[in-house]
């Protein structure tokens, strides 16, 4: 027979509280006095324990809920997880024979490497470019048969190295229209990742409530009194 566990009294002057951990997950087996949800009050945590041996059937509050006294927290089954789950039919393994690895086939021979120039340039030409970072398919050679020389590299390195790299342009934030006025666009607010927010506990919610109260009804008076001293000063 499935039992229920209910929100027990909380103590003189508490009416409600906030379900704070459940230490058990539905489907898991609980013994008789065994804690398995703490309760967060004004004052103190309370533990609830469960009221018979069985299984954790179903949860009705989770963290975070609010609570009085006598509202359903969950319902303890009769018997263990493995008893009321029907038993997994056994599986029957076939063992296949593992296929023949193909034989390994020969790399085709590559061919040599053509020069990326054409062959208008040679070699030590090559090295030249090579060191200056200067592309010879877009040198016009002034060698016979439009060959490059190492002239034609060394002109066009400095013209290179002459001209001013371009700065990418930043885009521009779009302007935000409202009642006919643009407005900038607002910059993204930075995050900072040592950052952690952390959910108050019933009693700093309290404390925290407590202390603005005092602060909006304690009296808050400066005095500034004046007194002639003139007479003192000229005994004096």
């Amino acid at each position: 027979m499935p039992v229920e566990i209910r929100v027990p009294p909380l103590g003189e002057s508490l009416v409600d509280a906030v379900v704070g951990q459940w230490l058990k997950s539905e489907g898991d087996t609980v013994s008789r006095g065994e804690t398995i949800v703490e309760l967060e009050t004004d004052k103190v945590n309370l533990d609830v324990t469960a009221p018979e041996d069985g299984v954790l059937s179903k949860i009705d509050h989770t963290a975070g809920d609010v609570v009085t006294v006598g509202d359903l927290l969950g319902v303890v089954a009769e018997g263990a997880a493995s008893a009321d789950a029907p038993a997994a039919p056994k599986e029957t393994v076939v063992e296949i024979p593992a296929a023949p690895a193909p034989a390994p086939v020969a790399p085709a021979p590559t061919a040599a490497p053509e020069a990326a120039d054409g062959g208008r340039a040679a070699p030590a030409v090559r090295m030249l470019a090579g060191e200056h970072n200067v592309d010879l398919n877009q040198i016009a050679g002034s060698g016979p048969g439009g060959r490059v020389t190492r002239e034609d590299v060394l002109a066009a390195s400095a013209a290179r190295l002459s001209t001013p790299p371009t700065m990418p342009i930043a885009p521009t934030p779009t302007p935000v229209v409202s009642n006919g006025a643009a407005k900038p666009a607002p910059a993204p607010a930075a995050v900072d990742p040592r950052e952690e927010r952390v959910r108050m506990t019933r009693r700093r919610q309290t404390i925290a409530a407590r202390l603005v109260e005092a602060q909006q009804t304690a009296a808050m008076l400066t005095t500034f009194n004046e007194v002639d001293m003139s007479a003192i000063m000229e005994l004096r």
